[in-house]
């Protein structure tokens, strides 16, 4: 979509870009600026399109960053597919497997 569509779907919507501006918490000329490929924000981005209820790859399929998971959903990816691994080992046989234990003293020191 283009910047002029943009309007017009937010007009239909009963927004214009000050409402939706203060709905994502930005300026209205941040949310311009976005709309016109003037600069990138994956958040005002994201929020464009939820606002005028489509998909951000067809508001923006010229900007594939904005339909991209950010880093921290990458991350807690990685995370919960770590623990769901750890949940298949059974702790109390982590010494068997490792060929070189570390040992703590009384004190919980190495």
């Amino acid at each position: 979509m283009d910047y002029t569509t943009i309007y017009r779907a937010l007009n239909a919507k009963g927004l214009n870009w000050s409402t939706a501006a203060s709905a994502m918490q930005c300026s209205p000329s941040s949310v311009m600026n976005i709309a016109a490929r003037r600069s990138q924000s994956r958040k005002i981005g994201r929020g464009i399109a939820t606002l005028i209820s489509c998909d951000v790859a067809d508001v923006f399929p010229d900007v594939p960053y904005y339909s991209l998971p950010c880093r921290s959903t990458i991350r807690q990816r990685s995370v919960d597919l770590a623990r769901r691994s750890l949940e298949k080992v059974d702790p109390h046989n982590f010494e068997e497997h490792d060929s070189n234990p570390v040992k703590f003293n009384k004190h919980g020191k190495l």
